[in-house]
């Protein structure tokens, strides 16, 4: 098999020299490689003794897909190897473990630890055992928050593809419903203070429209909300920049270069109408105008299972949104004309009273 992989990679070497001789073959422009983008894979965590297990296991569920996305399967062979990983690993969607490791109760209390230690409360819990006897089903159901229960000698590979598929949409629903109540608990944290000349709670509160549009439309979890350039002069004559971001944009050391590019891009893009040439082909461009007058915009990734109706509904939130920073102005222009008419008092009663006027 080696020897055939080697002359495989030959032929192809000296095919491909061929072609380029003949000018057939060009080489993609690096921009291309930008555009791509594929979502991340789920994460199952396998955690058995059986070597068995984890080769069957994994055999069973190669090239398996869901909702774009691929399967990357963790093993542990032991419930102490399987907390390490925990601590190491987020975003584990489901887990598979087996009862009797360690001790003839090792995979039982690795769920406890999961559930009550660590509260981890959207990672779906399956137990398989070899061992029935040990752990009853019905015990095991009332007694640990698991979402499944079977025996390994029941489990054939369709049985496992059905599980798997369903504990995943499972997942993908509770964390659609987690993250629109987080997004939600944003915009109300920043409601009491979003009249306010706080920057900081404006930010909350496009954080939560943002995180509400990236959930309800499972878009990967990785979009950026800025704004360009003279959004709110009023505050101190100065250009204010508000960023939004979750996901792979939320790390400050992180993608900063494709920060500032995508930036670059959308903002001529609405300055000077130029073309959204250099966004991956997966991206939606959304702008935000006030009065037709462009102020920044939303970037979202991961958008090409997105439905016409669902593209509108975007839009329907970020104009409302917009509503939002459309009184923030009025209420920074209000509260400076009141300062500035207070000033203006104070200047005429110093010119009336010539006597006390200059320490008014």
């Amino acid at each position: 098999m080696e020897y055939a992989f080697i002359l495989s990679m030959r032929f192809n070497r000296g095919v491909m020299k061929l072609i380029r001789k003949k000018g057939s073959i060009k080489k993609k422009p690096p921009e291309d490689k930008v555009s791509e983008h594929r979502l991340p894979p789920w994460k199952l965590l396998l955690v058995d003794d059986e070597d068995d297990i984890h080769r069957i296991t994994e055999l069973n569920l190669k090239g398996f897909q869901y909702a774009g996305r691929g399967l990357s399967l963790i093993k542990a062979h032991s419930a102490s190897e399987a907390r390490s990983i925990l601590g190491n690993e987020d975003d584990i969607a489901v887990a598979l473990i087996d009862v009797v490791m360690e001790n003839d109760e090792a995979g039982l209390e690795l769920v406890k630890y999961i559930r009550e230690d660590l509260d981890y409360q959207l990672i779906r819990l399956f137990i398989r055992t070899g061992q029935p006897g040990m752990a009853p089903e019905r015990f095991v159901i009332d007694h640990y928050d698991i979402d499944g229960y079977s025996e390994k000698t029941e489990l054939t590979a369709q049985r496992l593809y059905t599980m798997v598929r369903s504990a995943l949409k499972s997942y993908r629903d509770i964390k659609t419903i987690d993250m629109n109540r987080e997004g939600l608990a944003y915009v109300l944290e920043a409601t009491d203070e979003l009249y306010t000349t706080e920057i900081q709670s404006l930010g909350k509160f496009f954080q939560g429209v943002l995180t509400q549009i990236i959930g309800l439309f499972h878009l990967g979890e990785s979009g950026l909300l800025s704004t360009v350039g003279g959004m709110i002069t009023t505050i101190d004559g100065e250009d204010v920049s508000i960023q939004a971001r979750t996901g792979a944009f939320a790390a400050d050391d992180q993608n900063q270069y494709r920060i500032q590019k995508i930036n670059k891009i959308c903002c001529n893009w609405l300055l000077h109408h130029t073309e959204l040439v250099g966004l991956r082909k997966d991206s939606m461009v959304i702008p935000l105008e006030i009065e037709s007058s462009p102020i920044g915009f939303v970037y979202l990734e991961n958008t090409q299972s997105l439905t016409a109706d669902e593209r509108d509904i975007i839009r329907v939130m970020v104009n409302q949104s917009i509503s939002a920073l459309d009184n923030l102005r009025l209420h920074i222009e209000l509260s400076t004309s009141y300062d500035r008419a207070i000033d203006t008092l104070a200047l005429v009663a110093e010119f009336k009273d010539s006597t006390t006027g200059e320490h008014n």
